[in-house]
């Protein structure tokens, strides 16, 4: 009777025992799967901090290079004004020192376009927070597309132009400006 008993113990607890693996494997599973997915989302978050970090970089260094542009040109424009009744060959070379200045600016200038259109096409293809690009990025970019023609002519011309490069910088303008 014991010895039956005992049989049917083993024969039940090896039938369950099937059972009870399959549910710790069905477990586990499931909690490597949660842990996935968490780890996936602090990896999308870290990069997405990333990209905004360097975007935010990218930027910032275009319109530091800008500015400084901005200031030789100034100066030389200062510096040369009253040298304008000089001889014609050393006008001449003011001329074209304040000329290439003016090059260099222009050029600086569509480098800081190109940062904020980079910056633009990002936040179009949802890659960062739109939220906080939106909260950083809105002054920016409609100083950009608002600038008057008297302000800054190099910069109304890129933006304002028929055949503009800037598409990203106007598409997201126009869908904060409703």
């Amino acid at each position: 009777m014991v010895g039956l008993f005992i049989n049917k113990f083993i024969s039940i607890l090896i039938k369950n025992l099937s059972l009870t693996i399959a549910i710790i494997s069905l477990l586990i599973a499931v909690i490597s799967v949660i842990f996935s997915i968490r780890s996936q989302r602090k990896a999308n978050l870290i990069s997405t901090g990333n990209l905004e970090n360097s975007l935010r970089n990218s930027i910032s260094n275009a319109r530091r290079n800008m500015e400084e542009r901005s200031l030789y040109y100034m100066k030389l424009i200062i510096e040369f004004r009253h040298e304008i009744m000089l001889e014609p060959d050393a006008k001449k070379m003011i001329h074209e020192a304040i000329e290439g200045a003016s090059k260099t600016y222009a050029s600086s200038v569509e480098d800081m376009l190109n940062a904020y259109e980079n910056a633009c096409g990002v936040y179009i293809d949802k890659k960062v927070d739109q939220k906080r690009f939106k909260e950083d990025y809105r002054q920016e970019v409609f100083n950009i597309v608002d600038v008057s023609e008297n302000d800054d002519d190099i910069t109304y011309k890129l933006i304002h132009s028929n055949q503009t490069k800037f598409n990203n910088i106007i598409k997201v303008y126009n869908k904060w400006k409703t």
